[in-house]
């Protein structure tokens, strides 16, 4: 049987703050649930199962033993109404997206959207926090839901917001890829805890595909060897440049080619070239 001992997608039992959770045991015999709460410690302990679509609570307890020691207990009860309302909500999500708690969406934003020097918003302008990141943000904020059918919108938002006594600190891992007018593109995560969308650091490209770095130390992401950043089709050209600025911001200063090698060593730090 297949056993999860871990807090697992929207935690549904009673934390500290007051929140409810639950850990999964996904397929497990009642023994493995009940070793499972009583994994957890003394009190009101839940345990769920989006496979078979199940939320059990036990109420654990510990009584003295010789030497010093402790036996545990745990007695299962009915779960309260809310809570299984709740979690029948999750599991709709499971069984609608294969079996997942990931949902991963992606669209365009609008070819208005103004970035810098007058250019249309590119990955490029919004890789750092600022205005350009929060736009594309609040673009999300209103619009993310605007590709989905009714019946899939229904799912997903009843999962993310239905849980108002749910412990938020893992939960449906709503992703959405940005493509910008030039064709580059980025990732936002929906953060459950305060229901915004953030950028994933390490997501952004452009249309070649090149990574667009965070920082002076993310041009290098091979642990070993040569990032290569290639710039050519139909969008090379304005690749190359924003890339041009990009670098130059991040203290890289480079001119020119379509190839670029850049390398990261302790001594030297990251350098790049330009190969042709």
């Amino acid at each position: 049987m297949e056993k999860l001992l871990l807090v697992f997608a929207l935690v549904l039992g009673v934390s500290a703050d007051g929140f409810a959770k639950s850990i999964a045991c996904n397929a497990c015999t009642y023994e493995q649930r009940e070793a499972a709460a009583i994994g957890q410690g003394t009190g009101a302990r839940y345990v769920h199962d989006l496979r078979f679509g199940a939320i059990h609570k036990f109420i654990v307890e510990r009584e003295p033993a010789p030497g010093g020691r402790f036996t545990y207990s745990a007695l299962e009860y009915s779960v309260e109404t809310d809570l299984v309302d709740s979690f029948g909500k999750l599991k709709a999500l499971y069984d609608a997206n294969g079996g997942s708690l990931a949902v991963n969406l992606n669209g365009d934003l609008p070819a208005q959207s103004a970035g810098s020097a007058g250019r249309s918003l590119s990955a490029y302008d919004a890789v750092d926090p600022g205005a350009y990141q929060n736009a594309v943000a609040d673009y999300l904020a209103a619009d993310w839901y605007s590709g989905l059918t009714s019946g899939s919108y229904q799912i997903i938002y009843g999962a993310i917001y239905a849980f108002r006594i749910m412990d938020f600190a893992n939960g449906p891992q709503l992703t959405f890829e940005v493509e910008f007018p030039d064709g580059s593109k980025m990732v936002f995560k929906f953060e459950l805890a305060t229901k915004k969308w953030v950028y994933v650091k390490g997501s952004a490209r452009d249309s070649n595909g090149n990574n667009i770095p965070d920082s002076r130390a993310d041009v290098v992401r091979v642990s070993e060897g040569t990032q290569r950043y290639l710039f050519d089709g139909p969008n090379g050209d304005q690749n190359r440049e924003r890339a041009m600025e990009r670098f130059q911001q991040l203290g890289i200063p480079m001119a020119g080619g379509r190839v670029w090698a850049c390398v990261q060593t302790p001594a030297t730090g990251v350098t790049c070239r330009v190969v042709r």
